[in-house]
Parts: structure tokens; C-alpha cells; sequence
């Protein structure tokens, strides 16, 4: 056993014995449990923060292709304000494309899961943008940064006569940045003839 002397006493004074102690580490499990906890957490975060991405990404992705459909049936609106107001013809479903602007008489028929070919069952007419110069509508089916997969169509209907107003119903579609995302809109517009002077 260790001693010091007193000075005051000049004898020898015997210093306390150090007690042993079996070590038994609660602090480190209960740091071990702490750390387990935190890491569960991050991993649950991280895996609700790449499905807000996802959502996010989807919800931007059918905006757009609703907007793209939205542009094509206004685009028809201003078409049969603006002369188009006729009593139309019977589009056959055969051809593709149309290549002007028709009203048809025979109704459009949307097919539930659209792809590149069976989209228009019925022929539409693309709406006429430049997509190779447009700022605002650039197409490319292979995706890109503010890219559309197709340009938005429209499909013009003659369904009679409201008094002395033409009665339309108009079909649009757009497309997002993919093939998946896509929105029809199906409209009934009324089109008073143009007025005539006295």
C-alpha cells in the first residue's frame, strides 16, 4: 500500500486503496441502442424523401401533358371560332393523320392505354407547332430536360345545332415527357356564327 508522510505530524499517513470495480459497459450498449435508432430513422427519411421525388416527378410530368392537351383544344376552340364552323364531314378511322384542320361528324374514340401507334384510333389532327424551332414545345421520344414525347392532337366534333349556335366536341391529347404520361381532354364548345352587318 502506497504512503505520503504528514508534515505537520511527521508520520507516515496510509493512502486509500483504490477499489476494483467489474466493468460493465451499459453506457456503450445504450449508445450502441441510440446509434441503431438513429440509423433506422435516416433510412426510413431517406426512403419517404425518394418517393416525395417520385411523386413530385409524376404529378410535374402530368401537368404538362395536361397542359400540352389543354393547348390543342384551345387551339380547336380558336379553329372553329375562326371559320371552322362548318357542319363536317365523316373522317374515315383508316387515315392516320389528318392534314388540315377537319370537323368530323362521327365521334372519336380514345383507347385506354395509348401508345405511339394506337393513340389516334380516330385520325387527329396535330396541332401545328414547330418542334425543332419552338421554344415552348420541343418533341423528342426519347425524353430530355423540358422535352414532349409527341406533339398534342385534336379531334373536332359536329354534334348539331343549339338554337343558332354550331355545337362541338372537341378532343385533345398532349404528352409529357414520356410515353406513360399522357392526358386526354374532352370538351363541348358552342360557336356562335360570325355576324353579319345590317
Amino acid at each position: 500500500m502506497a504512503t505520503r508522510t504528514d508534515y505537520r505530524t511527521a508520520r507516515p499517513v496510509r493512502l486509500p486503496r483504490l477499489v476494483q470495480r467489474r466493468q460493465r459497459g451499459y453506457i456503450m450498449v445504450v449508445s450502441m441502442m441510440i446509434l441503431l435508432l438513429i440509423t433506422i430513422m435516416s433510412i426510413s427519411m431517406a426512403r419517404s424523401f425518394f418517393l416525395e421525388e417520385d411523386m413530385a416527378g409524376n404529378i410535374r410530368e402530368k401537368t404538362r401533358s395536361f397542359n400540352a392537351a389543354q393547348t390543342a383544344v384551345s387551339y380547336a376552340e380558336w379553329f372553329v371560332t375562326n371559320g371552322g364552323s362548318s357542319g363536317g364531314t365523316n373522317c374515315p378511322s383508316t387515315t392516320p393523320v389528318l392534314t388540315a384542320p377537319t370537323v368530323c361528324t362521327n365521334a372519336a374514340v380514345v383507347n385506354a392505354t395509348p401508345n405511339a401507334t394506337t393513340m389516334p384510333l380516330q385520325v387527329y389532327y396535330p396541332v401545328p407547332f414547330n418542334s425543332t424551332t419552338s421554344t415552348f414545345l420541343q418533341v423528342q421520344t426519347t425524353g430530355g430536360v423540358d422535352k414532349f414525347y409527341g406533339t398534342p392532337g385534336v379531334y373536332i366534333q359536329f354534334l348539331g345545332f343549339a338554337g343558332s349556335d354550331y355545337v362541338f366536341q372537341i378532343t385533345g391529347y398532349g404528352y409529357g415527357g414520356s410515353l406513360n404520361s399522357v392526358s386526354v381532354i374532352q370538351t363541348v364548345y358552342l360557336a356562335s356564327p360570325a355576324a353579319t352587318p345590317l
